[in-house]
């Protein structure tokens, strides 16, 4: 689909093919502008294109054309309208943008606050108002560094077990009572996916895959999936899990 443009005080220059110049007689030229670029006019512009792979319309097609032409005086009075209520459009744009900037900051500043230990009470605060013991990340960390140990020895018998190396603190803030820092190593597994490669483009296994096309901050986009080839045992290796 193509524009409409209305050109006012143009440097001295000519036009060349694939534009169409209009000019107007005796009628208000902002009320045709309008015109040009309301859904009607594109309507008719979509039936009239022509062509196969860059469609396009002429000057021909273009003169037949039909616009509703209101009486001279109410041209200006509609130009006006249109203008007051874009005006008062682009002010309410400009405030969404605002509350959109605003939201963007109050999410960063609640993860923030979570990531802090800030968000909700802690649970060593909760266990001393209760008068019971608690369960401290260190103690969580420690069980799932030997559920990931007993995990690897299990599918690599013959292999020395190298323990993630902790994170050096000595620079990170200090963390609520009852929190520890960890690496993402120690506490998962990080895998990069497959790359699609002419070998994989068919085969007896196809299943859907995500591409980065796919993956945004805050969802998956399922309408474009597109399919490769993974056996049995390259699934169990790449597939998603809840």
């Amino acid at each position: 689909m193509g524009f409409s443009f209305l050109v006012k005080q143009p440097p001295e220059s000519v036009f060349a093919s694939y534009l169409i110049r209009f000019r107007p007689i005796q009628t208000d030229e902002k009320y045709l502008s309008y015109y040009l670029q309301s859904p009607d006019y594109w309507r008719q512009i979509s039936e009239s294109k022509l062509g196969i792979a860059v469609q396009n319309v002429n000057a021909t097609k273009l003169q037949q054309i039909r616009l509703p032409l209101a009486p001279p005086s109410l041209q200006r009075h509609i130009v006006d309208a249109i203008e007051a209520h874009f005006t008062r459009l682009d002010a309410a744009v400009a405030a969404l943008k605002r509350v959109q900037a605003n939201l963007k900051r109050y999410r960063a500043a609640v993860l923030k606050a979570a990531c802090e230990g800030r968000l909700v009470p802690t649970e060593a605060e909760l266990a001393r108002a209760e008068g019971r013991a608690y369960e401290p990340a260190s103690v969580l960390l420690q069980r799932i560094l030997a559920e990931r140990r007993a995990r690897w020895e299990a599918a690599n018998p013959r292999k020395k077990y190298q323990e993630p190396a902790p994170p050096d603190t000595s620079e990170l803030p200090e963390l609520p009572e009852g929190w520890c820092w960890a690496r993402v190593k120690q506490v998962g597994r990080v895998q990069l996916g497959r790359q699609r490669s002419p070998q994989h483009h068919q085969g007896p296994y196809m299943r859907h895959y995500l591409r980065v096309a796919n993956v945004f901050e805050d969802h998956i986009d399922a309408s474009d999936v597109m399919e490769m080839n993974f056996d049995p045992v390259d699934f169990e290796k790449y597939r998603l899990e809840y």
